[in-house]
């Protein structure tokens, strides 16, 4: 066995040297093909020269998203119309009526909307759905809210340049950074050793002698994986709502106020309105 650890090691490397060596390649042959399209472009004059600028501009972009978006969604959409199978193994055993077994190729049959009628009737794939249309309602809407917050809190506040690089700083690092920061607040132990999670150390100091396995508790780990999400973005959602507060005309303010409108009826009738664009 540890004879064979070098060339296992080995075999990973080349492998991994293989690959690395082909996307190079392919991201080396596309600005190469970039190159000379603008190359091209630079040199064409008269009537070619807008149609090239719109071809050198959209160009890339197009085929792009129709080689890494549009091209799978319809494939995806395709293969879910049939009976194919997602496995790379061309044989699966099939059993007769008599209790015999035999290897039989697969096949790809068209089935319409059967593999819909499956996924709608399962309670896994159900629960899948509904999580997820959580995640696009309740991720944004709490970070906007919470930006929208923010964004007024420091509208009233001088000399809030520190506080604002706090609140967005967790925009600025990955979501590798981030997921290693909530590791250390949603860590759990064994019920015989110490909790060292910060949020099993607040719910213990509140009462709750023996708090859960936070990530591994459904539903509550599924908004707790959402407040991630919104601790990132809430920064990036508090300076663009922030910018459209203050570019809110002063004159538009001050008519507003000797109307009468102040505070949370100046908000609604006044700010909210002026920002809409923004908050859409």
């Amino acid at each position: 066995m540890a004879a064979a650890a070098p060339l296992i090691l080995a075999s990973t490397l080349s492998e991994s040297g293989s690959r690395l060596l082909s996307v190079i390649e392919a991201v080396g042959g596309f600005l190469a093909i970039l190159l000379i399209v603008f190359f091209v472009a630079g040199r064409a004059t008269g009537r070619l020269q807008k149609p090239l600028t719109v071809l050198i501009c959209l160009g890339p972009a197009v085929i792009l998203a129709l080689v890494g978006l549009i091209i799978p969604a319809i494939n995806t959409i395709v293969l879910s119309l049939t009976n194919a199978q997602a496995s790379d193994q061309k044989l699966h055993i099939v059993t007769a009526s008599d209790g015999t077994q035999k290897l039989v190729p697969y096949t790809t049959d068209f089935i319409g909307f059967k593999n819909y009628k499956f996924a709608f009737s399962d309670h896994d794939t159900l629960w899948t759905l509904l999580r997820t249309v959580l995640w696009i309602a309740i991720v944004p809407a709490v970070t906007v809210f919470l930006g929208l917050m923010l964004a007024l809190l420091f509208d009233q506040m001088k000399r809030t340049n520190l506080a604002k690089t706090l609140i967005f700083l967790p925009q600025a690092i990955s979501f590798v950074g981030a997921v290693v920061i909530f590791k250390l607040v949603y860590d759990y132990q064994s019920p015989g050793d110490p909790q060292t999670g910060l949020l099993s150390e607040i719910v213990i100091k509140l009462g709750w002698s023996h708090p859960p396995n936070w990530i591994l508790s459904s539903p509550a780990n599924t908004f707790l994986l959402m407040v991630i999400l919104v601790w990132i973005q809430v920064g990036f959602s508090m300076v663009v709502l922030s910018a459209a507060l203050k570019a809110i005309p002063e004159d538009v303010l001050e008519a507003a106020k000797m109307d009468g409108a102040t505070g949370m009826r100046l908000f609604r009738t006044v700010q909210i309105p002026m920002i809409r664009n923004t908050l859409v």
